[in-house]
C-alpha cells in the first residue's frame, strides 16, 4: 500500500503545470470546466498524487499511467494491476494505492454541530461517540466514525450514500487512520 498526501499551498507553479501537463485531455477539460481555482488545484493534486503512489506501487512512469472510471464513476488504473482512492478536504488532498480494492477519506478536524450524526450515525456510533470523556476526544470520535465510512463507500465504489446505513464497529477493523496536520486521513482494505 502506498499513501500520498500534500497541501494545494505547498504545489508550487511548475509542479502544478507539470501535474495539470501529464493529465489526459479529458481530464484536463473536467478541469478547466470547474469554476473556482481551489477545484482546480485540488482536482489536479489528487490525480498527481494518484500517480505518485499507482507509480511508487507497480513501476510506471507517471506519465505513462492511463486512469478512467468504472460505470458508477469510481477510479482505476488501465494499465496495471493496481487500484486507488483519492480525497481531499481544503487544502489538503490524499491518494492511496493497492493491489487490491481500497477507499480513503480526509478531513479537517474541527468543531462540528453534532446534529449531523441522526444523518450518519447508527445507535452504536452514537454510544461510542457519546461515552468519549472530553469534547475533544468526542470530536476526534466523529471524525473516526466519519471518515471510516467515507472511505468504505469509496471501497465498495458506490459513492456518497446512506451513512446512517453503516455501522462504524462492524467496518473498523479494516481502518487505518492518522492524523496530518490537523486533517483525519482514514484508509479502508480488507
Amino acid at each position: 500500500m502506498e499513501l500520498f498526501y500534500g497541501k494545494i499551498g505547498e504545489v508550487t507553479n511548475e509542479e502544478y503545470e507539470r501535474a495539470y501537463g501529464i493529465m489526459s485531455c479529458s481530464r484536463q477539460a473536467e478541469v478547466e470546466r470547474m469554476r473556482f481555482e481551489g477545484d482546480k488545484k485540488r482536482s489536479v493534486l489528487g490525480e498527481w498524487l494518484a500517480r505518485k503512489a499507482v507509480s511508487a506501487l507497480c513501476g510506471l512512469a507517471e506519465k505513462d499511467i492511463l486512469f478512467a472510471k468504472t460505470e458508477n464513476g469510481k477510479p482505476y488504473c488501465l494499465n496495471a494491476e493496481t487500484f486507488f482512492s483519492i480525497s481531499h478536504c481544503k487544502d489538503m488532498a490524499v491518494c492511496v494505492a493497492h493491489n487490491g480494492e481500497i477507499g480513503i477519506d480526509v478531513e479537517l478536524i474541527r468543531d462540528i454541530d453534532y446534529r449531523i450524526t441522526r444523518f450518519a450515525c447508527v445507535d452504536a456510533d452514537l454510544d461510542y461517540l457519546n461515552s468519549a470523556e472530553n469534547e475533544e476526544e468526542k470530536r476526534l470520535r466523529f471524525f473516526r466514525i466519519w471518515t471510516a465510512k467515507e472511505a468504505y463507500v469509496k471501497y465498495i465504489g458506490t459513492g456518497i450514500r446512506d451513512l446512517k446505513t453503516i455501522s462504524y464497529a462492524e467496518i473498523a477493523k479494516h481502518c487505518q487512520t492518522r492524523i496530518e496536520d490537523g486533517y483525519m486521513i482514514t484508509v479502508y482494505c480488507e
